[in-house]
This record gives structure tokens, C-alpha cells and sequence, in this order.
């Protein structure tokens, strides 16, 4: 998974670890599928750090398939 500059600066400013934005995505639910997004599909996954709820943005990379781009991390 590449981290861009922008979700690491966010997940810093918002006391968000890297493993809570892991967490959220493999076990909290996809809300939103943006297929047809430029320049690569992405995806809104909403999840919980303890009572407080997080949204996280990523995008897939076609070519090839194993990058992952996370976009946007932040609380609801």
C-alpha cells in the first residue's frame, strides 16, 4: 500500500494510526464505490476508532492491481 503525503499529514493532525486506518479497512464497511473516478477507481470506507467515527478514502491502481493509493483520512 503507497501512503500519500496528504493521508499521512492528516492521520498525524487527527491522532490516527496507520494500523486504525488498516482496521477500518479490512473490517468496517465500504459505503460508497466510485468506479468510474479519476485517475484510478476509488472507494468511502466508514469505521469506528473507539467512539469515534472515521471515514477513509482509497483508490486502486489498475496496472498493477496490488496498489493500493490512500487518499483521505478523517473524522466524521
Amino acid at each position: 500500500m503507497e501512503w500519500q503525503r496528504h493521508a499521512l499529514e492528516r492521520i498525524l493532525d487527527r491522532d490516527i494510526s496507520r494500523q486504525d486506518v488498516l482496521n477500518i479497512l479490512r473490517t468496517d464497511e465500504e459505503i460508497e464505490d466510485y468506479a468510474n473516478d479519476t485517475p484510478f477507481p476509488s472507494a468511502l470506507f466508514f469505521g469506528w476508532k473507539g467512539a469515534e467515527p472515521i471515514h477513509v478514502v482509497v483508490a486502486l491502481d489498475s496496472i498493477p492491481q496490488q496498489d493500493t493509493l490512500l487518499l483521505c483520512i478523517g473524522r466524521i
